[in-house]
């Protein structure tokens, strides 16, 4: 990812929101505010039958006044390892390890919300459960 820099001129602080509605009307789906020079926050919105596209969404914002340009754009995920603790319940830590299995093998952010791969960050961290 030649695209990283050391400082960002523009950040984008973005929230994506499921609503108990089907689908989210297209004058309804993003809402832009800048919050200080460089700074933005991005609220986008989505029906629970919905798929969220977030280039899309970028590309929303540009037009809303945000000034990225969505092939630029970086995004930064977190991806959790459930690791189980050794010690404990023998039933639990059966329940435990299913569901680190299933957590492990789940679908991925960029997949998810249609990030292209070479433009998605992603940062791991283990927890213990």
């Amino acid at each position: 990812m030649a695209q990283i820099g050391a400082l960002h001129e523009i950040l984008i602080a973005l929230t994506v929101e499921f609503e108990e509605m089907p689908r989210v009307p297209s004058e309804q789906r993003i809402k832009v505010v800048h919050v200080f020079e460089g700074l933005w926050y991005v609220t986008a919105y989505f029906g629970f039958i919905e798929i969220p596209d977030l280039p899309t969404i970028i590309r929303e914002a540009h037009n809303l006044g945000c000034p990225v340009e969505q092939d630029k754009a970086v995004y930064f995920g977190l991806r959790d390892k459930i690791v189980p603790i050794s010690r404990g319940n023998p039933v639990i830590r059966w329940q435990l390890s299913l569901f680190a299995f299933m957590f492990r093998n789940s679908v991925g952010a960029s997949v998810l919300f249609r990030i292209p791969s070479h433009q998605y960050l992603e940062v791991g961290r283990q927890l213990e459960v």
